[in-house]
């Protein structure tokens, strides 16, 4: 059987029309997510007209909805209709659009309202230029009668499809309410959108704008409806960009801080702006707009040569916006944290009490923004100081406390740390408050940070014999409040003497006392009411008859001989020991005792040869009657009773505390 293929062609065109409604209807609604997305279509419309009023146009820059049970009435006063308009309106695919500046103007986005209306209608104008017309199945004009109207406005009215009435009045009041004023942030004609809803409810959402600058502007955006109201304040950047014949704006917007509007307020969500939010988050926290190639329902960016161009050309207006935040002194802590400075290939996992989430990442077309904000913060002044001034990441010192900051100079860091001379980071960036500034300082951009332990390890004896006396108090006291890291800082020659030079807390050294001897101690000039309590925690103290006896007699006997020996001073050395122990203090006395078990200081005489020579107390025999009978042997040494200063009760006693034997000893 032979196909006809002219009568398959005849019955397609005559279908052409009966389908058509339903193929644009099931693509409408395949494209926008959003049932009300038409809302977007028709704002753009209006900014689209507004703008090619002129730049000196002074009429209204508001537009209005008005929604009925069973229509929608929208309104403009942006430039009437004219032909190529209406042909466009009633296209599919086709735009008025003459570059990057327009954000929409009919083409497909129109229809959007189909979703709620068969038959819209558009009035437009007035006098002879007046338009007033209704698309039938999508592309069809017809003439309708005009409707009342301001002059030079345009109406849109959308009457609801039969049946369909009391859904299409829910879903768009639910719009309505819902409409985020952000929306408004990145137009520059509309300023304002006026609701009414038949029942009585009602809202407005403004923009109001100061120019500061050729590319910044502060914005407030006012989100009032029914009995509520709130602001927000934004500071917003532009910057113009051209490539080939394309053209526009790519702009980024800080939010302000409302408590104090000199502060930036980092935004939990920032989806990518194509003069409206799509659906790319970009991962940054602050709102970047631009003209960028969508989709065709405008959620998605598609990659380009443009696009691509636009993220280049936006990081270079991130530059050029902190500088400027840097040089009116706004650049401040909380904008630093609004930068990409986490990598999307270096995600972190928090465990927090309700679970595991994963930290912000940047959206895979602003990556390279992580690498082009590190070498910008490496090169450029725009890191906070102390002084109020502005540094590069090159320049900058980290502190790891502020102890830390009140006891080094610059010039004392530039010493210890072999470096040119650097300046203090702003004092707010602590571990604590700024935890990912922070890290990222020390992680990425290699900043030098001095910790309590890093300086106590590059403290030597050469830089300390070079300070003042204030300043060891001050690292005293600095040191006083870090005594976890005692185990570091016994072993630095942190204790300075008298004659300037620097001992270690493991070497002995006393603090100033009354005795006239000659003890290394410590300076008095150092030593006062604010460091004394470190310097007991040391273990430093006020020298004793103890330490007199062990630093002054006892290592006079350390190897010595009874050749020459001067029994008149040895006698007198016996006294001092004996006035050490009687005056002590428990403790005194324990250490005495174990001075002098390690000490040859007891004058004995060998049992059988009769020679005479200085012993240790746990190696003696007391000189009792029995047992100088019973060792009668060569090595075995009494106490030399021919000595008096050797016979009293008091010494006997200390020496069998010392370890004298007083009975045979197997």
């Amino acid at each position: 059987m032979t196909i006809d293929i002219r009568q398959i062609k005849q019955e397609s065109e005559s279908n052409l029309n009966k389908y058509f409604g339903t193929s644009m209807q099931m693509l409408s609604e395949m494209i926008y997510s959003d049932q009300t997305h038409f809302i977007f279509e028709l704002l753009q419309n209006a900014e689209d007209a507004i703008r090619q009023r002129g730049q000196h146009w002074e009429g209204s820059r508001t537009i209005e909805f008005h929604l009925s049970y069973d229509r929608l009435r929208i309104s403009h006063f942006g430039i009437p209709f004219n032909e190529e308009d209406v042909r466009a309106i009633c296209s599919v695919g086709e735009s008025t659009k003459d570059d990057l500046t327009d954000i929409g103007h009919f083409g497909m986005g129109f229809k959007s309202v189909y979703q709620y209306t068969e038959r819209p209608e558009i009035h437009s104008g007035s006098g002879e230029t007046a338009v007033d017309f209704a698309i039938n199945n999508y592309i069809s004009p017809e003439p309708v009668s005009p409707i009342e109207r301001g002059a030079e406005e345009t109406v849109f009215v959308l009457t609801f499809k039969t049946g369909e009435e009391e859904t299409s009045y829910n879903e768009i009041t639910e719009g309505l309410y819902e409409f985020d004023v952000r929306n408004l942030l990145f137009l520059h004609k509309v300023d304002t959108i006026q609701w009414t809803v038949e029942d009585g409810s009602s809202g407005l959402y403004r923009r109001e704008s100061a120019i500061l600058n050729d590319f910044t502007r502060r914005i407030q955006l006012t989100d009032q409806w029914d009995d509520t109201s709130s602001n927000e304040e934004w500071l917003v950047f532009s910057r113009t960009v051209k490539d080939n014949n394309q053209a526009g704006q790519v702009e980024i917007a800080f939010k302000l801080d409302p408590d104090n509007n000199n502060n930036i307020e980092p935004i939990n969500s920032s989806p990518l702006v194509v003069y409206f939010a799509t659906n790319e988050e970009t991962g940054l926290n602050f709102l970047v707009q631009g003209p960028y190639q969508t989709t065709l329902n405008r959620e998605s960016i598609p990659y380009t040569k443009w696009n691509k161009f636009l993220v280049n050309e936006t990081f270079s207006l991130i530059r050029d916006a902190l500088c400027w935040m840097r040089d009116e002194g706004r650049l401040s802590i909380d904008v630093l944290n609004c930068l990409p400075l986490l990598q999307r290939t270096e995600p972190r996992v928090k465990f927090l009490p309700t679970g595991i989430t994963w930290e912000r990442r940047l959206g895979s077309r602003f990556e390279s923004y992580f690498t082009a904000i590190k070498e910008l913060l490496k090169s450029e002044r725009l890191l906070p100081a102390i002084n109020g001034e502005y540094i590069s990441a090159d320049e900058a010192l980290l502190a790891g406390s502020q102890g830390v900051r009140d006891l080094l100079s610059i010039e004392q860091i530039s010493i210890l740390y072999s470096i040119d001379q650097r300046a203090w980071l702003d004092s707010n960036i602590t571990q604590d408050r700024t935890r990912d500034l922070y890290d990222y300082l020390i992680r990425e951009l290699k900043v030098l940070q001095i910790t309590p332990e890093g300086l106590i390890r590059r403290l030597d004896q050469t830089f300390l014999e070079n300070q003042t006396e204030e300043w060891i108090i001050k690292l005293y006291e600095f040191l006083n409040t870090h005594k976890s890291l005692n185990h570091l800082y016994r072993s630095s020659p942190i204790i300075r003497l008298k004659n300037g030079k620097h001992l270690t807390p493991e070497e002995e050294v006393f603090l100033p006392s009354e005795y006239k001897i000659d003890f290394p101690t410590i300076d008095p000039k150092v030593c006062n009411h604010r460091t004394i309590k470190f310097l007991r925690h040391l273990g430093l103290r006020k020298p004793d008859l103890v330490d007199d006896v062990s630093q002054h007699v006892l290592v006079k006997y350390d190897g010595k001989i009874d050749n020459g020996a001067d029994w008149s001073e040895y006698a007198n050395d016996i006294e001092r020991i004996i006035q050490a122990y009687n005056t002590g203090s428990e403790e005194s006395k324990a250490r005495l005792i174990v001075r002098l078990e390690q000490t040859p200081f007891v004058a004995t005489i060998d049992a059988n040869s009769g020679l005479i020579s200085f012993s240790k107390p746990p190696s003696i025999y007391l000189a009792t009657e029995r047992l100088k009978t019973l060792l009668r042997i060569n090595g075995v040494r009494f106490i030399d009773t021919n000595q008096a200063c050797l016979e009293g009760q008091i010494i006997q006693e200390i020496l069998k505390e010392a370890g004298a034997n007083k009975s045979l000893k197997i």
